[in-house]
Parts: structure tokens; C-alpha cells; sequence
């Protein structure tokens, strides 16, 4: 079954191009935020997003209040007490800060990327005053006026974790559409104004996505919308990939990163990778696999999940099996998720290694 609201992307046209995770989420007190935002997160416990300890609530508040890093603290000669593992070399920074933004622009141009996905979530009602949204409009700004080529997508966040009701997930991407569907700088697939969704059936229903996407086409907004997780990747479960609906209701489907998965060894990548090749062939989808240098979850979990870099050789890894299943796009986990320090971001500990080896990885790919 096809729907109505569902576009016909046609995928010879797509060229293939690599995008990163960027996420909006810090804030400084000498910057435009105006106070400490991300950087001053606490330890949760469990090991990641979504696998989270069932503690009483109150002794939960407890051990957050106790293991909540401190940015004003110094740990080391120049190094504050941040939620990471490692140090940017831009210091603990302020993501509305224009000269910031600028600057991390000029990174991953030079590193061959095609744009960031944002990581953008608000308040229901109240997207306008999100600090995402504020960091986003900056972004779009300056890249108008470096004049780069170099595009934004937003990964819509926030409404999974909180269970916002139908209504509002429309409203929210009416909001989206509304602000920037006439934006040069916006990310386009096959000339067509795209969004995607993080964890899109993590709290939301088919029928609830079939409602949104009805109610968007009814109203006049046509929007390609690409589904995330769209399965879990456990080969065990490829059943379930069958039922999800996906293929009907979205125009592809992407993945955050390979942490979904607990065998992280070339064999279990291989085995998921697979599975969402399949799925997205079989429904004639666009499909966005995604490549990262490594996941270290501990200074923002406990206990936590590692898979170690390598010295490059994990990076190396996902890329090469991403291309070999043949993605439409590659997505790098992440530009600048500090706290799980899947990070390509410039550090004190590696520098510009993460670019220039990006860089490679991106011109292998694109050749391809």
C-alpha cells in the first residue's frame, strides 16, 4: 500500500553525499545563552539512551545532584570538569555563538561534508524561543552569507522522549515547514523539502505517523519525512522489520548510529547493515547508514558502553561496509556529541585528525 501523502523520490537522481550529526545543545556563561547548557549534564544510569536504570525517582534526583559535572571546576591545568571524555579545542563553547558556528562551518566544509543534520527539539508551543531553534537560525544565517556549499536538515528530536501527542508532532513540523521551506540552505532530496525523525516509533504508532502525514498533505505541506530507527537492527528480530509500516508511510529511513546494536564487530554490522539495505530496497526507500569513529558512553552513562577507535581503524570499518551496501548517504555519528565522544569535532587529544581522515574517507566514497 502507498499512501497519498507519501512523495516518489526517485533514487537515481539522489547524488551521494555525507552529512554529520550536529547537536545544538551547549550553552557558556559569557555566551549568548547566558548560563551553563550540556556541558554540566549529570552522570545518568543505565547504559545509554533508552536503557536507563529503573531507580526510585528520588534517589535518582539524588545521584544526579552528586555526579552532575561542573564546568566552573578546573581538573586539570586549562581543563574544566565537562561531560565528555575529551576537550574541544574550542574550549567548552556556546552553540549560539556566531563565531563559533563560523568556524565549525569552515571545519566540515574542508572536511567534504554536505551539511549537517540538527539535532532540533522544543517545546511544545514554544519553538520559537528554543535554544535550538535560535542556534539553527544562526547556522542558516551564516551559511547564506559565507556562501558556502553547504545545506541544513534538522533531525527532529525531543517529541519521542516526550511523548508529545499527535497535534502537537503536526504543529511542530508545520513550524519547521512554515520557517524554512524557502531556505536556499535547506537540505533537499530530490528537490524536496526533507526532515528527519529520530526514533520515529519509539513512542509513536503507524497509525499515529499515518494521522501526522495525512493532516501535513491535507493542509498543504508536502514534506519528505524520513523515518529513524526505523527497526532496532537486532538480526534476531528481522521479523519485526516486516511489520513495521515504514516502507508505506515514509520516504526512507536512517540510522543514528551503530550503537543500536551490541555486536559492534565487522561480522555484526555486516548483519545490520544488511537487514536495512533489504528493507529499504525492497520498499524502494532512501536509505542513510550511518559511520562513527567510536562510542565511549561512560562519562555521560554509568556504566556505560565503549567500543574503542583504534586509531582510526574503527572509522575506517563503518565506512567501508557503509559503502558496500550501498547508502544514498552516509551519516557521520556525530560532529559533536561530546558526552558519548563520537565526536570528529577537532580535540585536544587527536586535533584535526578526525577531518583530514574524513576527508579521505568522504572522496573514497563520492568516487565510488
Amino acid at each position: 500500500m502507498r499512501f497519498d501523502f507519501r512523495n516518489r523520490l526517485d533514487l537515481s537522481k539522489i547524488p551521494k553525499q555525507v552529512w554529520a550529526f550536529y547537536h545544538p545543545f551547549y550553552g557558556t556563561p559569557s555566551g549568548p545563552t547566558g548560563s551553563w547548557m550540556g556541558w554540566n549534564s549529570p552522570l545518568n544510569f543505565g547504559l545509554g539512551a533508552g536503557h536507563e536504570e529503573k531507580l526510585d525517582s528520588s534517589v535518582l534526583e539524588k545521584l544526579k545532584n552528586l555526579t552532575r559535572h561542573d564546568p566552573e571546576r578546573f581538573i586539570g591545568p586549562g581543563r574544566r570538569d565537562i561531560y565528555s571524555l575529551y576537550y574541544p579545542v574550542l574550549e567548552p563553547y556556546d552553540t549560539e555563538d556566531r563565531n563559533i558556528l563560523q568556524k565549525q562551518i569552515e571545519w566540515a566544509t574542508e572536511a567534504g561534508i554536505d551539511g549537517f543534520l540538527f539535532d532540533w527539539f522544543a517545546e511544545a508551543g514554544n519553538e520559537e524561543k528554543s535554544h535550538a531553534d535560535k542556534s539553527l537560525r544562526v547556522m542558516l544565517d551564516l551559511i547564506e552569507k559565507m556562501d558556502v556549499n553547504f545545506k541544513i536538515s534538522v533531525l527532529y528530536d525531543g517529541y519521542c522522549w516526550n511523548r508529545y501527542p499527535v497535534d502537537d508532532v503536526i504543529k511542530q513540523l508545520k513550524y519547521l515547514y512554515d520557517i524554512y521551506h524557502k531556505c536556499g540552505k535547506w537540505g533537499r532530496i530530490d528537490d524536496k523539502f526533507a526532515i528527519f525523525t529520530y526514533a520515529t516509533l519509539m513512542s509513536h504508532q503507524p497509525s499515529d505517523w499515518i494521522k501526522i502525514r495525512r493532516t501535513l498533505f491535507q493542509d498543504g505541506y508536502n514534506m519528505t519525512i524520513i523515518a529513524g530507527e526505523a527497526f532496532d537492527g537486532y538480526p534476531e528480530k528481522a521479523p519485526e522489520v516486516l511489520n513495521t509500516r515504514c516502507g508505506e508511510i515514509f520516504e526512507g529511513v536512517q540510522y543514528y548510529n551503530i550503537g543500536v546494536i551490541d555486536d559492534w564487530t565487522e561480522e555484526g554490522i555486516r548483519k545490520w547493515f544488511s537487514l536495512a539495505k533489504d528493507f529499504a530496497k525492497r520498499n524502494d526507500l532512501f536509505l542513510a547508514l550511518p559511520v562513527m569513529p567510536g562510542f565511549d558512553g561512560r562519562v555521560c552513562h554509568h556504566p556505560g558502553r565503549v567500543v574503542l577507535r583504534q586509531k582510526g581503524e574503527f572509522y575506517r570499518m563503518s565506512w567501508r561496509v557503509a559503502k558496500e551496501y550501498n547508502s544514498n548517504w552516509i551519516v557521520i555519528c556525530s560532529w559533536n556529541e561530546w558526552g558519548e565522544s563520537t565526536i570528529i569535532e577537532p580535540c585536544q587529544e587527536f586535533g584535526e585528525e578526525y577531518l583530514k581522515l574524513t576527508r579521505e574517507l568522504v572522496d573514497n566514497f563520492k568516487r565510488s
